[in-house]
């Protein structure tokens, strides 16, 4: 998708992260993401090491369109390709104030 825009967006930050926001990579080309998704019963590494499917949802694509239409509203439907899914770390969690960085 060519972008629209020629800097980076970033909406209202949303509880564990940043919002859907807007990155534009050196061909031009725009990604939208990450939205949070919080994971449960994760007490330690032990507890999620090799237990999860990293594909991405296609059916999740559908929860982006409300929020990329906040600053983009012109975003048509079926627009969306998926790109990828990771676990990002965090020290704090949901309803928590944002922690991203401790020094001992």
């Amino acid at each position: 998708m060519k972008a629209p825009f020629k800097h980076l967006i970033y909406p209202i930050p949303e509880d564990g992260g940043l919002g859907v926001h807007v990155t534009l990579d050196l061909d031009g080309q725009i990604k939208f993401g990450p939205d949070v998704e919080w994971m449960k019963n994760v007490d330690d590494i032990s507890s999620f090491l090799n237990k999860f499917d990293y594909s991405v949802c296609a059916k999740c694509a559908e929860r982006f369109y409300p929020e990329i239409r906040k600053y983009y509203p012109n975003l048509k439907d079926d627009s969306l390709e998926s790109g990828y899914a990771v676990i990002r770390p965090k020290l704090s969690g949901a309803q928590q104030s944002a922690s991203d960085f401790v020094i001992q």
